[in-house]
This record gives structure tokens, sequence and C-alpha cells, in this order.
């Protein structure tokens, strides 16, 4: 089984994941964090193989520092190295609009179509995944 990540803020759209995991129940786990602080929280804890990360989460919401509570694209480029160098889980980028200068420093699957066909193009992702690497 492959144990997933998702990382994002969004009700609406972390909804929409969590139903669309439950259909795939023996072939997915799938773990939720709703800001950077709890995915590094979770990823400490437990084995990861891929998290799927949305480019706008926020690093603390519940910080006294406006600039850890704001939804930036850097706050999710830099979780994706870090998920990456240091914890060594395939990533993926999860956004629905992304400025181009930002694309360039992605270095992992961006998954940008509308919501709509989000659905596909990740589980595709998913299954050609070699967990560990």
């Amino acid at each position: 089984m492959i144990r997933v990540l998702m990382v994002e803020d969004q009700p609406v759209v972390l909804n929409f994941w969590q139903y669309e995991f439950s259909k795939h129940k023996g072939e997915f786990e799938l773990l939720v964090a709703t800001s950077a602080a709890a995915a590094r929280k979770i990823v400490s804890e437990q084995e990861i193989d891929v998290a799927i990360v949305d480019m706008g989460i926020p690093i603390d919401p519940d910080s006294p520092d406006p600039k850890e509570r704001e939804e930036h694209p850097r706050n999710g480029l830099l979780l994706l190295e870090e998920l990456k160098s240091r914890h060594q889980v395939k990533t993926f980028a999860l956004s629905g609009t992304l400025n181009p200068s930002l694309q360039r420093h992605i270095d992992c699957p961006l998954i940008t179509k509308p919501v709509k066909d989000f659905e596909e193009q990740v589980f595709t992702l998913l299954r050609t995944t070699n967990p560990g690497i």
C-alpha cells in the first residue's frame, strides 16, 4: 500500500480528495496535513511514500507571526524541498494556478489542471510511483 500525505488547507478541496481516496482503499493510505508544520510532524512520526503539496499552504495557521499564517507558494516550495531532501519522500506539487516564474523552481511533477481533472492525473502518477524513490 502506498502511504500518501496530502498537504492541503482548503476544506472543500480536502473533502474532495478524502472522498476520491476513499474509493481506493487497500491501494493507498491517505494522511492529511493542513499546514507545513502539521506535515513536518507527520513525516517525523511516520513513514510516507508520497506527498502531494498544495503550493499555497500556510506554514502554521495558528502562529502569532502573520507571515507564517499567510498562504504563499514559497511555503509549498520550501516544504517540497524539505520532504524530498530530508525525508526522501516522492513529491507532487498541486496548484490550480501558479506563477510561471515559480514553476521553474519546482523539481517534481506539477499538477495544475482544473480540479475536475486532478483525480485522473494524481492517481495515474501515484500508480506509477515506486515507493522509496
